[in-house]
C-alpha cells in the first residue's frame, strides 16, 4: 500500500502534501500547489493509471503530463497542478454558482466544445467526459483532466481488461458499444449542458429519442453561446439521432 507521508519525505522538491481523495494529492512548494500526485489501490487501478499516462504523453506531450515514475513497486502518475476547480464541485456550490452567470457558462461551454471537438479531430476519445472530470480555470476556460478511459475512436472494445466508464454519464446500457465512437463524449456533453442551465439533464435513460432531440433543439436554439458553435452542436446532435436511429 502506498504511503503518501512516507514517499514525500523521501522527496526535495515539496514542502506538503495534502490529500485530495483516496489515489490523489496535490504536492506543494513555498505555500503554492505545483504538482498532482496520483496513484493506484489495486490491479485495475494500476492499468488505468499506466493507460492514462499513455494517453497523456499523446495528448499533452509538452505540458499537463510531468512524469511516471516507480516508487518501492508503486507506479505513480505525477502532473501538472491546474489551478482551479473542478465543474461539479462548482455546479454543487450555492455561491460558486450564482458568480457563474449565464455569459460565463456560455463562455465555458464553448471552451468545453473546442477542447472535445480537438480531441476527436485528433482521433481521440476522452471516454469518461463528467463535471468531475472538467476543470474551471479562469472563470471561463473549461480544461479536461482524467484520460485513463481514452481511446482511438473506432478501436475495439471487446478486447479490453477493463471499461471505465461513469454510470450517469454514459449511453444506455442496451446499446452494443463494440467500437468506441466519438458520440459517447458529445452525449456526456449535452449532460453537461443540462447541468449548467441548472436543470436535471434529459438522457435516454429518461425520455424517448424524439422528446430527447427536441428539448436539446429548443434548449441549443436558447443558449448564448455563439451562432457558429450551436450550428456544430446541431450537427453533434443530428449526429446521435441517426446513430440510435439506425
Amino acid at each position: 500500500m502506498f504511503d503518501l507521508d512516507t514517499w514525500l519525505s523521501s522527496q526535495e522538491d515539496y514542502e506538503k502534501a495534502v490529500l485530495l481523495g483516496k489515489k490523489s494529492a496535490k504536492l506543494s512548494l513555498n505555500n503554492t500547489a505545483v504538482h498532482k500526485l496520483k496513484w493506484g489501490l489495486d490491479q485495475k487501478d494500476d492499468y488505468f493509471l499506466r493507460k492514462e499516462a499513455v494517453w497523456l504523453k499523446r495528448i499533452h506531450p509538452h505540458s499537463f503530463f510531468i512524469h511516471s515514475l516507480i516508487y518501492e513497486g508503486q507506479f505513480l502518475l505525477l502532473l501538472e497542478y491546474i489551478h482551479g476547480e473542478s465543474l461539479s464541485k462548482v455546479l454543487q456550490g450555492s455561491k460558486q454558482r450564482s458568480l457563474f452567470t449565464a455569459n460565463k457558462r456560455a463562455q465555458f461551454l464553448q471552451s468545453l466544445f473546442e477542447s472535445v471537438k480537438e480531441l476527436h479531430e485528433r482521433g481521440i476519445v476522452h471516454g469518461d467526459l463528467k463535471a468531475a472530470n472538467v476543470i474551471l480555470v479562469n472563470e471561463t476556460e473549461a480544461r479536461l483532466i482524467d484520460f485513463a478511459a481514452a481511446s482511438w475512436i473506432g478501436s475495439d472494445n471487446t478486447i479490453k481488461p477493463y471499461i471505465m466508464r461513469t454510470p450517469s454519464y454514459a449511453l444506455p446500457e442496451s446499446i452494443e458499444q463494440a467500437k468506441v465512437l466519438a458520440i459517447i463524449d458529445w452525449y456526456a456533453f449535452f449532460i453537461i449542458f443540462d447541468l449548467l442551465h441548472f436543470m436535471t439533464p434529459v438522457t435516454l435513460k429518461t425520455h424517448s429519442l424524439s422528446d430527447y432531440i427536441a428539448f436539446h433543439d429548443k434548449q441549443l436554439a436558447e443558449s448564448l453561446v455563439e451562432l457558429e458553435i450551436k450550428q456544430q452542436l446541431k450537427q453533434k446532435l443530428d449526429e446521435v439521432q441517426y446513430y440510435f436511429r439506425t
